[in-house]
């Protein structure tokens, strides 16, 4: 029988904390053992992983988290061994559930290592894609501008369309070229490799045995020539350089289908990328500090063997806000967001409703015409305020309250923790 809920209701306001969810299961190696060493993550919304390793017996479990904006979530769990093959699944969580995947035997499998070169410097940070031999070119080769494995995003649309496959595993090497790649089933296979200033390379194919660990031969990547690189300095507003910056590159049109990369302004303030496939043509360039000490730039089209460009960011303005409620006392959590037009049209920027001491906050945007703020406060409609150009201070009184109805959930007369009402 099934025990009905009962939902007791009081007049008052309350706040979620994030969502949660418990996740556990076992893992066994192919001959049955428990997988102990196994690791374990779990991906929720909006992309946040949280990784466990399992125990002696190949138990694990962990508490997932996500915001509580958001109801349910989608959920990923992946797992690696020595020995074994990549195994995953997915499914929905929602809030207070405990999913338990139960006891799943691994698929036998093996592993892959090697070293990439550069020239004759380690090639650090280069992506490694293990492909089925069947996906690799007739002949190895160390001067391709596209990798049919990497699929349409990375293709140049001016460029014949490759064939696509999935790659069945991807990897990076380290900062000394070296890569280990784990979870791959028996088969042969090949490598599709490139560091951000090299061509795609290619290995020969080779074997992968059941739990055993194949040692590759040095794969050397070509580097790719002057005409592919656009280089430059990121600069704040009084001209001084700009550590930390990102810097991405883009086809004007924003095209998916061709080149994007990004990269981040060295301690000068410089920033090199190449472009590859080179047919993808002229690139816009975007900058931006993770801060907000600085509004971002756009400049374009800059041809690839460009060096010596200039990105000046922008100066950021500052609007000071307190906000009360009909009574004048003030309202200490809410969240914003400003419309403002600039060069490339209507812009807006916000934040979330959070708490703000004594009701104040400053706000800082880019500069441009202000048009609109937003506030958004709990118990509040949300309100909107016309703003006047070169405004630095707001008094915003919240006028319209909202019936708050809050309470308790149990079930047999004992509370129920995560559901959502």
């Amino acid at each position: 029988m099934v025990e009905p809920c009962t939902l007791l209701l009081l007049l008052a306001v309350t706040f979620q904390a994030p969502n949660q969810a418990l996740v556990r299961g076992r893992l066994e190696d192919p001959l049955g053992r428990p997988a102990e060493g196994a690791e374990v993550t779990s991906r929720v919304w909006p992309g946040v992983d949280k990784v466990a390793v399992c125990d002696a017996e190949g138990r694990f479990e962990m508490r997932v988290e996500w915001p509580e904006h958001q109801r349910d979530t989608y959920h990923e769990c992946k797992a690696l061994a020595p020995g074994c093959a990549f195994w995953s699944t997915s499914a929905k969580l929602r809030p207070g559930e405990e999913l338990d995947l139960g006891t799943v035997r691994l698929e036998p499998g093996g592993s892959v290592r090697g070293t990439l070169r550069l020239g004759s410097a380690p090639a650090g940070v280069a992506s490694v894609l293990v492909v089925r031999s069947e996906a690799l070119p007739a002949e190895p080769g160390r001067r391709f501008e596209v990798c049919p494995a990497t699929g349409p995003a990375f293709r140049s649309t001016h460029a014949p369309e490759p064939v696509y496959e999935q790659p069945v595993r991807r990897g990076a090497s380290l900062d000394d070229g070296s890569f280990r790649i784990l979870g791959l089933p028996p088969g042969r296979y090949g490598l599709w490799a490139r560091s951000k200033a090299s061509y795609w390379a290619t290995s020969a194919a080779f074997e992968v045995r059941v739990a055993t660990e194949t040692e590759l031969p040095e794969l050397v990547l070509e580097a790719l020539p002057p005409q592919h690189r656009i280089a430059g300095v990121v600069l704040d507003p009084d001209g001084l350089p700009v550590a930390g910056a990102s810097v991405e590159a883009r086809t004007p049109e924003s095209d998916p289908d061709c080149f994007r990369r990004e990269v981040e302004s060295d301690a000068s303030g410089r920033f090199e990328l190449h472009v590859l496939p080179l047919a993808c043509g002229p690139m816009e360039l975007r900058a931006k500090v993770p801060d907000d000490r600085f509004s971002g730039v756009r400049v374009g089209p800059v041809a690839p063997g460009t060096v010596g460009v200039e990105l000046h960011l922008g100066r950021m303005q500052e609007l000071r806000v307190r906000v009360v409620g009909r009574d004048g006392l003030p309202v200490e959590r809410y969240g914003w967001r400003l419309e403002l037009e600039d060069d490339s049209g209507l812009v807006a920027s916000g934040s979330r409703p959070e708490e703000r001491p004594e009701g104040r906050a400053t706000l800082r945007f880019p500069t441009g015409s202000l048009r609109r703020l937003s506030i958004e406060a709990p118990g509040y409609r949300e309100q909107h305020v016309d703003l006047k150009k070169g405004a630095d201070e707001l008094l915003v009184s919240l006028r319209d309250a909202l019936p708050a109805i809050a309470g308790f959930v149990t079930a047999g007369g004992a509370p129920v923790a995560g559901a959502h009402v």
